[in-house]
């Protein structure tokens, strides 16, 4: 097990310090310089909590198929989206779901049509409109319809 690169880039790249993530973690600054100069490993539960709290798989920090692009990583605005959405409320998931949805229903069918222009305004109008009607907009205001 090799996850010293892995977990130095990761740390690095969240701008904190070893002391830092120690704290988190309930370890010591030495135990996370050992962990990255691969003098020592980190145990089973711990590397699950290194895991979570950087958002990648063990497998990424155990150096499994790390060049694999089937399991992209995010980029800067997608980790905001993602932290974002996790700060929502259900009623509030659901509504972005069902946007994100529309979306992509509307690319599939602009795809299939061939980018004619006429049919790209009709449905890019008609899920707006759906969307428009799934949510509520009265006086600046969102929410849902149930």
């Amino acid at each position: 097990m090799m996850i010293g690169t892995a977990l130095k880039e990761l740390r690095l790249s969240r701008d904190i310090t070893q002391t830092e993530l120690a704290d988190v973690l309930g370890r010591t600054q030495q135990s996370i310089a050992g962990w990255e100069s691969n003098r020592i490993n980190p145990d089973v539960s711990t590397l699950q909590r290194l895991a979570q709290y950087f958002g990648v798989t063990t497998d990424y920090l155990l150096g499994i198929d790390i060049t694999d692009k089937s399991h992209p990583t995010f980029n800067e605005d997608e980790l905001k989206l993602v932290e974002i959405y996790r700060q929502l409320e259900d009623e509030d998931k659901n509504a972005i779901k069902f946007m994100m949805s529309r979306l992509n229903r509307s690319t599939r069918e602009i795809t299939n049509s061939q980018h004619e222009s006429k049919d790209y305004r009709s449905i890019v109008t008609q899920n707006s409109n759906n969307v428009s009607n799934f949510l509520h907009i009265d006086n600046g205001t969102t929410s849902p319809t149930v």
